[in-house]
Formats: structure tokens, C-alpha cells, sequence
């Protein structure tokens, strides 16, 4: 469960605005192969504020690839309104199944909310 360790210290490291350290959980989560969606939309939502739309745009193909949701979810932020043009539409509903426990799932889900409301 140390993957979800690494993506909460990621979402927590977004919060603080520290970039480089969130960025360097979320690719040990996509390295570790867990939660490779997730961490893929924050790596692309990280690149959209460094300015690297082709590499955020890559990175968010790859969380819709991964998980279909993420489209929606994409195309509600602000910060993808400028790439959203480009993005590959999902196909299908794709949802990629996660080990994690309620009370895990709870605690990204809090994270992710409070990032949203800061």
C-alpha cells in the first residue's frame, strides 16, 4: 500500500504548490504501476502550470486511457481548457479497477476536494 502513501504525499505536495516534490510521487506511483490514472492527471495538471501543454497533454491521454472519468473531470478544470481541443475522447467507459480500502478511497477523495477548494 506504499503507492498510496506516494500519491497522498503527492496530492498533499499540490496543495503546498511544491511542484518538483509532487511530481516526483506521482511518477513513483505510475512507476510502481498503481494508480497510474490518478497520477497521471495530476502530472498533466503539474506540466499545464509549468507551461508544457505537450507534455500535459500526453499525460492526460493517458489518465483518460486509463480511466474514462477523467475526461469529464478534465474538461470541468480551468487549467486544461486550453488543450481540451486536442485530447483524445473516450471510446468507451474504462474504469480501472484499485485495491484500496474505503477509508482509503475516502482520504484521496478529501485530499482532492480540499485542493479544489484552496
Amino acid at each position: 500500500m506504499l503507492y498510496n502513501a506516494k500519491y497522498s504525499l503527492g496530492q498533499i505536495a499540490l496543495l503546498y504548490k511544491e511542484l518538483e516534490e509532487a511530481e516526483e510521487y506521482f511518477v513513483e506511483c505510475v512507476n510502481a504501476e498503481e494508480m497510474e490514472d490518478g497520477a497521471y492527471y495530476y502530472l498533466a495538471y503539474i506540466e499545464m502550470l509549468k507551461g508544457d501543454r505537450e507534455k500535459a497533454l500526453m499525460y492526460l491521454n493517458l489518465a483518460i486511457e486509463e480511466n474514462s472519468q477523467y475526461y469529464e473531470k478534465a474538461k470541468n478544470e480551468i487549467a486544461f481548457r486550453v488543450i481540451m481541443n486536442k485530447v483524445h475522447k473516450p471510446t468507451n467507459e474504462k474504469k480501472k479497477e484499485n485495491k484500496l480500502r474505503k477509508k482509503e478511497k475516502e482520504s484521496i477523495l478529501h485530499l482532492e476536494k480540499t485542493y479544489e477548494f484552496v
